[in-house]
Protein backbone atom coordinates (compact mmCIF):
# COMPACT_ATOMS: atom_id res chain seq x y z
CA UNK A 1 0.00 0.00 0.00
CA UNK A 2 1.27 3.47 -1.12
CA UNK A 3 1.64 5.99 1.37
CA UNK A 4 -0.03 9.26 -0.20
CA UNK A 5 1.44 11.33 2.54
CA UNK A 6 5.36 10.67 1.58
CA UNK A 7 7.85 13.35 1.03
CA UNK A 8 8.66 14.52 -2.41
CA UNK A 9 12.68 13.79 -1.87
CA UNK A 10 13.35 15.18 -5.36
CA UNK A 11 12.04 18.55 -4.15
CA UNK A 12 13.36 17.76 -0.32
CA UNK A 13 16.84 17.11 -0.93
CA UNK A 14 17.52 20.09 -2.45
CA UNK A 15 16.47 22.64 -0.02
CA UNK A 16 19.06 24.28 1.46
CA UNK A 17 16.76 25.25 4.45
CA UNK A 18 13.73 23.64 6.31
CA UNK A 19 11.29 25.13 8.92
CA UNK A 20 11.54 22.98 12.18
CA UNK A 21 8.40 21.43 11.61
CA UNK A 22 8.63 20.41 8.13
CA UNK A 23 12.12 19.00 9.22
CA UNK A 24 10.03 17.15 11.65
CA UNK A 25 7.64 16.06 9.05
CA UNK A 26 10.49 14.93 7.12
CA UNK A 27 11.90 12.46 9.67
CA UNK A 28 8.73 11.25 9.92
CA UNK A 29 8.41 10.38 6.33
CA UNK A 30 5.23 12.99 5.79
CA UNK A 31 5.13 15.21 3.22
CA UNK A 32 5.11 18.79 4.88
CA UNK A 33 2.95 20.31 2.79
CA UNK A 34 0.18 17.50 3.71
CA UNK A 35 0.61 17.92 7.37
CA UNK A 36 -2.47 17.65 9.33
CA UNK A 37 -3.04 21.21 11.03
CA UNK A 38 -5.50 21.50 14.23
CA UNK A 39 -7.85 24.44 13.08
CA UNK A 40 -8.15 25.75 16.79
CA UNK A 41 -4.90 26.73 17.29
CA UNK A 42 -2.49 29.21 15.14
CA UNK A 43 1.09 28.87 14.62
CA UNK A 44 1.70 31.71 17.43
CA UNK A 45 -1.05 30.49 19.98
CA UNK A 46 0.50 27.31 20.28
CA UNK A 47 0.57 23.95 18.88
CA UNK A 48 -1.20 24.06 15.43
CA UNK A 49 -0.36 20.32 14.39
CA UNK A 50 -2.25 17.68 14.72
CA UNK A 51 0.03 14.72 14.11
CA UNK A 52 0.00 13.07 17.63
CA UNK A 53 2.31 13.00 20.42
CA UNK A 54 5.22 11.87 18.26
CA UNK A 55 5.74 14.64 16.28
CA UNK A 56 4.94 16.87 18.88
CA UNK A 57 8.15 15.87 20.55
CA UNK A 58 10.37 15.61 17.90
CA UNK A 59 9.46 18.93 17.08
CA UNK A 60 10.27 19.85 20.95
CA UNK A 61 13.14 18.38 20.63
CA UNK A 62 14.11 20.15 17.52
CA UNK A 63 13.01 23.58 18.98
CA UNK A 64 15.27 23.48 22.22
CA UNK A 65 17.90 21.93 20.34
CA UNK A 66 18.39 25.30 17.84
CA UNK A 67 17.04 27.78 20.56
CA UNK A 68 20.52 26.60 22.52
CA UNK A 69 22.76 27.37 19.01
CA UNK A 70 22.14 30.97 18.90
Amino acid sequence: MENKRRPRWKKWRLMPEVAAWEAVALSMDIEPEQVNFDESESYYDGNPFDEGKEFNDRLSVVVANKSNRM
